[in-house]
């Protein structure tokens, strides 16, 4: 399936990778013209961080990063943005990270790089403080996350010497046309289309691969070590309930979160859980409102936060899951349709 992976290609393709990352108060951006963008009133409380892209809902949209101060959602109520980036730098971010300085880090696919936008930054025509490309390795970049020493790993599903995926690690804080420093491709790897990313506290990394499964299912999770090129485990089979799973995360006890797109679903996977395997909890049923979901993130008290992006005419949604939530369960707070902000929800980070 080597084709330009964006979201006319079918819709609702694959997800953003959950990052890792904390909300801190920061700088305010430039904008495109070099004047310095009104920063917003601050912030108290963690935020939670979206990409949004046009075209794919009843509502006109805009492509955009959005952020909300992740309380006011859980109290439910009205909710507005404490930050809404609208630049003409980037056309389709299906993922995005944040550092501990609140530093926004987005993979645009059509531009092939990687953009990042200083804390705060806020407004229209903003322009990243710096932009990584890699004319030689990253092809169509989807999944964005950060290391525990600041480097930033890419999913790319079309990179490598056969098209067949990459990951690709680069320095933090410098950009241009850049080799990485690492880079995670070939057969060996078992790498097939990968689109989520996420990475521990440890340097170890889990990426889910969008095709590679068996049977009537599709689609696998790979966990690699800081160092090796060889996966050291593989979920994969049709015991999984892996369905096109297109973003992945991890909670503080090391539980894996995994999205699947064409599963309509959220599978839980345990610590070191490997091979053909039930997943712990499997997060489904119209009671969820779960639907084509792309991106998902933890908080700190464990609750898991879904983007769900729709087809053509039907507006997406951010759904919120309590701690240890399983089966056919309603959210327990939730934001999107015709009246919302949130207009086509794909990346997401807290």
């Amino acid at each position: 399936m080597n084709v330009m992976l964006t979201r006319t290609f079918r819709c609702t393709l694959a997800a953003g990778a959950l990052t890792l990352g904390a909300a801190a108060c920061g700088g305010g951006g430039t904008s495109s013209g070099g004047g310095t963008v009104p920063t917003p009133p601050p912030v108290s409380g963690p935020q939670i961080y979206l990409t949004s892209q046009s075209g794919n809902s009843s509502q006109a949209g805009a492509n955009e990063i959005l952020a909300f101060n992740a309380k006011d959602i859980l109290n439910g109520g009205s909710v507005s943005p404490t930050q809404q980036i609208f630049s003409q730098s980037f056309s389709n971010a299906p993922s995005i990270a944040v550092d501990s300085a609140a530093n926004l880090y987005i993979a645009d696919q059509p531009s092939a790089s990687i953009q990042v936008f200083a804390a705060r930054s806020n407004g229209a025509n903003v322009a990243p403080s710096y932009t990584i490309t890699s004319t030689s390795y990253l092809s169509a970049p989807y999944g964005v996350a950060l290391g525990p020493s600041g480097n930033i790993y890419v999913a790319d599903p079309q990179g490598g010497p056969t098209g067949t995926g990459a990951i690709d690690v680069f320095a933090s804080g410098t950009g241009g046309n850049l080799t990485p420093i690492r880079q995670i491709t070939g057969a060996g790897t078992g790498l097939d289309q990968p689109y989520g990313i996420v990475v521990d506290g440890s340097g170890n990394i889990y990426v889910s691969n969008d095709t590679g499964g068996s049977g009537a299912l599709a689609g696998s999770v790979e966990e690699f070590n800081a160092s090796s090129s060889t996966p050291v485990r593989t979920i994969s089979g049709l015991n999984t309930q892996l369905n096109v799973p297109v973003a992945v995360a991890l909670d503080g006890n090391g539980n894996l979160y995994v999205a699947n797109q064409n599963g309509n679903s959220v599978v839980v996977y345990g610590p070191g859980q490997t091979g053909n395997t039930a997943p712990l909890r499997v997060i489904t049923g119209s009671s969820t409102q779960i639907s084509g979901p792309q991106g998902v993130a933890l908080d700190a008290s464990n609750n898991f936060w879904v983007t769900n992006l729709q087809a053509t005419g039907v507006p997406g949604t951010l759904n919120v899951f309590g701690a240890g939530a399983n089966g056919n369960v309603a959210p327990i707070a939730e934001i999107g349709g015709n009246s919302s902000v949130v207009f086509n929800p794909i990346g997401i980070a807290y």
